[in-house]
């Protein structure tokens, strides 16, 4: 195993004053887990910091009375340890001897006894903590419980110092350790080239820090409601074709309707042509199809009870009706059968003659014919009695209604 010297980042609590005006300061200085570290050659190895090496009672030994430094020492800009021949003059405080684990962390008291370092806490320039140590590596790879891959393991932690420092000093957030090493050395992490950062919505923030964490919420809320009121619109353009698409009848069955629309009206003309009164295209032409074939009904067969019958009834009564007339079969799609598509109607009984809904102004579809009245002439000339031609016409309409006498 090779022997190196490391430097962790923790956080510091609320700071209390001691009676000498110096601050007493809970800290997390280290931590289990895997930490990345920033090698020479720019890659980064994970080292794992087991439990039983962290909280190990020999190891946390060595962090009770501590030498605390107000940044990490340096000399000619490399970094040192705290010795006996520069401890004078780096020593601005130290670690109480209350050095203890809780949980997976590493837990003390940190004092800062010295006036210009008193200061800096005290105007929130020096917020987090940086242990100094040396610890030997071992090469074994492998996976933490948790799931954490690492390259590495640290073993046999001893520690030097303490070190305070600004806010960010960790690059995620106080809990990523930093290294140093005279083979992988590192420039302070204070430094703005060497301190990792990220600009959000056109600010600066070091990665890690509680306003890096709060302007990264910030931009996931804003973008998760955009995400949603996208999907929302999304979903009400689906809901919009959906309905679109039912609204749009089937080819098929649109040209249906028309066919048998067009024979309805067809039919109609016949019986107008047939009962010699005039047939109103206009009105028929906003008439439903029960309205029509009850009109047509009634003109035919005036003693018609239109009262309980239901449309299929009607589409047959009127269908064999309009064969008695003798000009043709009735139009494909008026049986009982397809009465209910072809009006439109779902079936039911069917009310009083008169009661049908029809345009208030519309009147009768079928009316008497415009013009001067039949006068009698010449015998030869006269015309044929309407009465009697209807009176024939219905009876004949009434036998084409009967069933057909089988005969053997």
């Amino acid at each position: 195993m090779i022997g190196v010297f490391r430097y962790d980042v923790g956080t510091l609590g609320d700071l209390q004053r001691t009676p000498q005006g110096g601050f007493r300061i809970p800290a997390f200085p280290t931590r289990v887990g895997v930490f990345p570290y920033r090698m020479a050659d720019g890659t980064t190895r994970r080292e794992y910091r087991p439990p039983e090496e962290v909280l190990d009672p020999a190891s946390l030994a060595t962090l009770a009375h501590a030498p605390v430094t107000d940044l990490h020492p340096e000399q000619d800009g490399v970094r040192v340890p705290v010795t006996p021949d520069n401890y004078k003059e780096l020593a601005l405080g130290h670690v109480a001897e209350n050095v203890r684990a809780e949980g997976d962390h590493v837990a003390c008291d940190v004092l800062a006894q010295d006036a210009g370092l008193i200061q800096k806490i005290d105007q929130g320039l020096r917020k987090e903590c940086s242990s100094g140590y040396t610890c030997q590596i071992d090469p074994t790879s492998g996976t933490t419980p948790q799931g954490e891959v690492f390259d590495v393991i640290q073993r046999h932690i001893r520690y030097n110092h303490l070190a305070l420092g600004p806010e960010g000093w960790g690059r995620a957030g106080g809990t990523v350790a930093l290294r140093l090493d005279s083979g992988d050395g590192i420039q302070d992490p204070q430094k703005d080239e060497h301190v990792e950062k990220e600009t959000i919505d056109g600010k600066e923030y070091i990665v890690g820090s509680a306003e890096w964490r709060a302007a990264k919420n910030a931009v996931l809320a804003r973008i998760t409601a955009e995400r949603d009121a996208a999907q929302g619109r999304a979903d009400a353009a689906e809901q919009g074709l959906a309905r679109a698409k039912a609204a749009v009848p089937d080819p098929k069955v649109f040209q249906t309707a028309v066919t048998r629309r067009v024979a309805l009206i067809t039919d109609c003309r016949r019986v107008a042509s047939a009962a010699r009164v005039t047939f109103d295209e206009a009105k028929a032409a906003v008439a439903d199809d029960q309205n029509l074939i009850l009109e047509a009904i009634m003109l035919l067969d005036p003693t018609f009870k239109a009262e309980g019958k239901s449309p299929e009834y009607l589409a047959g009564y009127f269908a064999s009706l309009v064969k008695g007339l003798g000009a043709g079969e009735a139009a494909e799609g008026l049986d009982a059968k397809n009465a209910t598509q072809t009006t439109g109607t779902p079936p039911g009984p069917m009310p009083p003659p008169g009661t049908q809904k029809t345009d208030a102004a519309q009147g009768s579809i079928f009316s008497a014919r415009q013009g001067n009245p039949i006068t009698k002439t010449d015998a030869a000339e006269q015309e044929p009695d309407p009465e009697k031609a209807r009176q024939e016409m219905l009876t004949r309409n009434r036998n084409a209604w009967k069933p057909s006498q089988k005969t053997n």
